[in-house]
């Protein structure tokens, strides 16, 4: 196996690589959640990374772990209950 094609966040044991997935987007457990700046890190590293995308009531996507709004935002209600533009301003 060609080792170049495997960059990102890993552990060696035993001879063998485990590459490691970043949860919600994140390399080190202090980064913000979904950070954009991680995202292309990521790309860039060819890293194994999560990214939920959840449906708005306006058929586009927003990128939440969650399918409420109050588990991780400040919003609230379902997802799918809001169009894409309400749903941008929230942190």
């Amino acid at each position: 196996m060609n080792s170049e094609r495997y960059q990102g966040t890993s552990i060696l044991h035993d001879g063998r690589r485990v590459m490691l997935k970043w949860h919600r987007l994140r390399r080190r457990q202090t980064d913000p959640l979904f950070d954009a700046g991680n995202l292309r890190i990521g790309l860039q590293l060819g890293a194994s990374m999560e990214v939920d995308l959840r449906v708005t009531a306006d058929g586009d996507f927003a990128v939440l772990h969650d399918d409420i709004l109050d588990e991780e935002t400040e919003g609230i209600g379902a997802v799918a209950a809001h169009q894409r533009p309400a749903l941008a301003g929230l942190r």
